[in-house]
């Protein structure tokens, strides 16, 4: 549901460099049930924002309409619970990702509201520019590790271990037992 005061995000208008994006007012979303709002603090620029504001992506989002706001992944804190989320409470600093190519956009915006099973609790003297960084990384490495399904004792090459995703994927893989 929609109402209150308009929030500020960073949106385009049209597909282009990164001069097309705007500050521009967004509507306030309030959660519905299994949702919470955030009040993000932080959303970091990745490949898929990149794509989706060049246009590279534009068919995954010829049935939306502008603005678009870019951000599939954020830190910030827990401002709302929608109903019968029991789990999280106001105030709980998170980080989550978000479809930013869906109507009301991504993470580029002062308040955001998503699945509260898109978000996981972090420390709460977090830094919220680390923490924002993380999400989409981590899942895409948690998938690779599952789809791989090695068992405990097996060994795995990392190639490009020393950027973010082979980062996580060492360390996740050490901690399942794996040789890395």
């Amino acid at each position: 549901m929609v109402n209150g005061p308009p929030v500020r995000g960073a949106a385009f208008f049209e597909f282009g460099d990164p001069d097309v994006l705007r500050i521009v007012e967004l509507p306030r979303r309030h959660p519905g049930a299994g949702e919470v709002a955030i009040s993000v603090q932080a959303a970091p620029v990745n490949p898929t924002d990149l794509l989706m504001r060049s246009g590279a992506q534009a068919v995954l989002m010829r049935d939306l309409a502008p603005p678009y706001v870019p951000g599939v992944e954020f830190s910030g804190e827990v401002a709302e619970l929608g109903e019968g989320v029991d789990t999280l409470s106001v105030g709980t600093p998170v980080m989550g990702v978000v479809d930013a190519r869906r109507p009301e956009g991504g993470a580029y915006s002062e308040w955001i509201v998503v699945p509260a099973e898109s978000v996981s609790v972090i420390p709460s003297r977090a830094d919220w520019s680390r923490y924002a960084a993380v999400p989409l990384n981590g899942l895409t490495a948690i998938l690779a590790l599952e789809t791989l399904a090695l068992p405990s004792g097996s060994s795995l090459l990392v190639t490009g271990a020393a950027g973010a995703l082979g980062g996580y994927c060492v360390q996740l893989a050490c901690r399942s037992g794996l040789h890395v």
